[in-house]
């Protein structure tokens, strides 16, 4: 302990890190109990970076008594113990390492662990553990692993080329729980377009099919959108085959054009050169004048439209939104077309929803005042 002393003199941050790594390399397991004391002692006088590089390379020599330590303390180093000591217990004992997370977070009453399993998960990765796939399809179908699933493909992009991820991806099997491969495929298709746009798009149309169906695209899409290219994005999935499913994509696309671009999206609606194809683009269009022009101009904009599903769904919409600025009218409107029973229920329950909510805001509003 008298190296790591010594390195904790020296003023310059740089160099106390440098001198406390230096101090660190002889550590080893039989160093445990010394090094927990010294901790102990220690800890205000370390800043966070400096507890990671001392809990690392603990870590690396006896994982087990680096997790004990780590578990004990209060935040904020509990947290960056913690993360720090997971992957290098993963690394070397995988089973290990799950079983103490998996106690840590059992004992903490309404504990958020995702932090700290994507810590594992990418440990277990690093070291190519088999066992981390079986983890994953123990925690089920949750947001929690969608949310390290999705770490994961991130972590794998920056390390590997993006068809040999796309490999990965497409070879996964768990035959007890098919979502796991379907979240990896959504999740690359959120990245992939960061990475390499063209590949992305070409991996969609070819991938798109009974298996992955329309909501391929509609990731890959997004992650175009989220990059700024939502007139790209538009562009290319107009150019897809007519029998690819791509509506809900090509409307979010184009609703993301209008805000990344309003003029030149706003001259595209408006111009002439429009197929069927267009129509999901021209729906979204329609809703957004329905503010500054009025329902009767965005009911316009959906007589235009060629698809008569399309055309369906669109007055379907206005209808629900026209509801929220204008119900009589709306209700008149309604009343007037040929819409089937339940859809104007349909309509009708989101009017209703709308009132409800804005009686009851209301109402608690009052019951301030009072």
């Amino acid at each position: 302990m008298e190296a790591l002393e010594a390195a904790l003199s020296h003023r310059e941050p740089l160099v106390r890190s440098r001198e406390i790594s230096a101090a660190l390399e002889p550590m080893t397991a039989s160093s445990s109990p010394l090094l927990a004391a010294w901790l102990d002692q220690r800890l205000l006088d370390l800043d966070l970076l400096e507890v990671a590089l001392v809990v690392h390379a603990w870590a690396s020599s006896d994982p087990e008594a680096a997790m004990a330590w780590a578990v004990q303390q209060t935040p904020p180093h509990f947290e960056r113990a913690v993360s720090v000591v997971l992957p290098v217990y993963a690394r070397v004992d995988f089973a290990g390492a799950r079983e103490a997370l998996e106690t840590l977070i059992a004992g903490i009453p309404n504990f958020d662990g995702t932090l700290f399993r994507i810590e594992l998960v990418d440990g277990g990765y690093d070291a190519g553990v088999l066992e981390v796939i079986d983890y994953l399809v123990a925690l089920g179908p949750s947001s929690e692993r969608q949310t390290i699933v999705r770490q994961m493909v991130r972590r794998k992009l920056l390390r590997e080329p993006p068809e040999a991820v796309i490999e990965w991806v497409e070879s996964l099997s768990a035959q007890e729980d098919v979502a796991l491969k379907y979240t990896a495929v959504l999740k690359l298709g959120l990245e992939l377009p960061m990475v390499d746009r063209e590949r992305a798009k070409a991996w969609a149309s070819r991938a798109h099919s009974g298996e992955f169906d329309s909501r391929l695209l509609d990731s890959v899409t997004r992650g175009l959108v989220w990059s700024g290219r939502a007139q790209e994005a538009l562009e290319w999935l107009l150019d897809l085959p007519p029998q690819v499913r791509a509506g809900n994509a090509i409307a979010f696309a184009f609703g993301a054009w209008l805000g990344q671009d309003p003029e030149a999206a706003r001259a595209w609606a408006h111009g002439t050169n429009h197929d069927a194809r267009s129509d999901p683009a021209l729906r979204q269009y329609a809703l957004t004048r329905i503010a500054p022009e009025g329902a009767a101009v965005a009911l316009e904009w959906i007589e235009r439209l060629q698809d008569p599903a399309e055309r369906e769904r669109g007055r379907f919409q206005v209808a629900r939104r026209w509801y929220g600025r204008d119900p009589d009218a709306a209700r008149a409107w309604v009343e007037e077309q040929d819409f089937d029973a339940m859809t104007r229920a349909q309509i009708l329950a989101a009017h209703i929803g709308h009132k409800n909510r804005a009686a009851t805001r209301g109402q608690s509003g009052e019951a301030t005042v009072r």
